[in-house]
């Protein structure tokens, strides 16, 4: 999340979602009554005689809705913000009409509250905490597979040939282009901060590594060991390597890798403080069970009422729990859904 602004005193924050786990975050952020900034589009009916009746013209303005309903998207992708119409910047907009806001990555849009609550405020605390992404290359002479992890999400970006076919070592290829042109992928995704973790079998990944030209790219590249796969496959196994996970300990998806880990040795060995379903998980969290939380991005799909899952959310984090998202891109949040779509280490065994 990008946080533009922020004054408590004055009720206002201006926020730009860069990702999922954003979009979560804000429907537990937003709440009713809310003032919300942002452009969007609507449509103004034209009056010219001339005008084939019930059609209008879809024209963009920046408006201020007071929020009454917000829904999250089965794939928790889109954030729909229901209310009523306060301004307008354009005068065929009628105050006091209904509109519906449409928040998606990479919108930008302010928000106005009459005060930021103790809890609201911990939110917030959580954004400026947030996890450093990175990068992972997986790479041999043929290929090089390039992804992001933001949070618990990965991205596939580029899978790029080199020209070498199978095993003919024999054969000759530009192995300073092939470089040159996984460098450049790299950098037109790179942002500041980010760490750059090279894997792949052989000695391939060390000669790239030291091939790097730019020079704050050289600052943050580390060849991690262990892993003998390239391309796309490569990544996927990459995210399960001891070895990176010590190199990413600090990250969310680490974290989440360990309670999982932890979650399938309680059940292994019989240890009844664990729960999974989002009934079992539901009834923990009321009572104050629950010491961690990790909750599918498809649970929505499979007709878990949303206002329930925020309610339960709500209530592990009053017990001083602590709860997670993740999203089917990686196996963890497929493991995830199929154990329920909610799981919960628990400090007490119940039921």
């Amino acid at each position: 999340m990008i946080v533009h602004y922020f004054n408590p005193k004055s009720g206002l924050i201006a926020l730009t979602p860069e990702d999922v786990d954003d979009l979560w975050f804000l429907r537990r952020f937003i709440k009713v009554d809310d003032l919300i900034s942002s452009e969007t589009s609507r449509v103004v009916k034209n009056d010219n005689q001339y005008a084939r009746p019930n059609k209008g013209e879809r024209i963009k303005v920046s408006i201020v809705l007071k929020v009454k309903d917000l829904k999250l998207n089965g794939e928790l992708e889109r954030l729909r913000i229901s209310g009523i119409i306060i301004e307008a910047s354009n005068e065929a907009i009628p105050k006091g009409a209904h509109h519906t806001l449409t928040i998606t990555q990479g919108q930008r849009f302010s928000l106005k509250k009459e005060e930021f609550n103790i809890n609201e405020i911990q939110l917030l605390q959580t954004l400026h905490n947030k996890d450093t992404r990175f990068i992972v290359v997986a790479m041999d002479r043929r290929e090089a597979g390039i992804g992001v992890v933001r949070g618990t999400h990965l991205q596939i970006y580029a899978t790029i040939k080199s020209g070498c076919g199978g095993k003919r070592y024999g054969e000759v290829i530009d192995i300073n282009e092939f470089y040159n042109r996984v460098e450049e992928v790299i950098k037109s995704i790179y942002n500041e901060g980010q760490k750059v973790f090279i894997v792949g079998p052989g000695m391939i990944k060390k000669a790239f590594a030291n091939h790097i030209k730019d020079s704050e790219l050289k600052k943050v590249v580390k060849v991690i060991e262990g892993i003998d796969l390239a391309g796309e496959d490569g990544i996927y196994i990459a995210l399960h390597s001891p070895n990176l996970r010590k190199a990413i300990e600090n990250t969310k998806i680490a974290r989440i890798m360990n309670l999982l880990d932890e979650v399938m040795r309680r059940i292994k060995i019989g240890d009844n403080r664990v729960s999974f379903t989002f009934n079992d998980t539901y009834n923990a969290s009321k009572i104050g069970a629950i010491e961690a939380l990790i909750v599918s991005s498809k649970i929505l799909k499979t007709g878990v009422n949303e206002e329930d899952l925020m309610k339960m959310l709500d209530m592990v984090e009053s017990y001083n729990g602590k709860s997670y998202l993740v999203d089917n891109s990686t196996d963890i949040g497929i493991q995830v859904s199929k154990l329920g779509g909610a799981v919960a280490l628990l400090r007490f065994p119940i039921g």
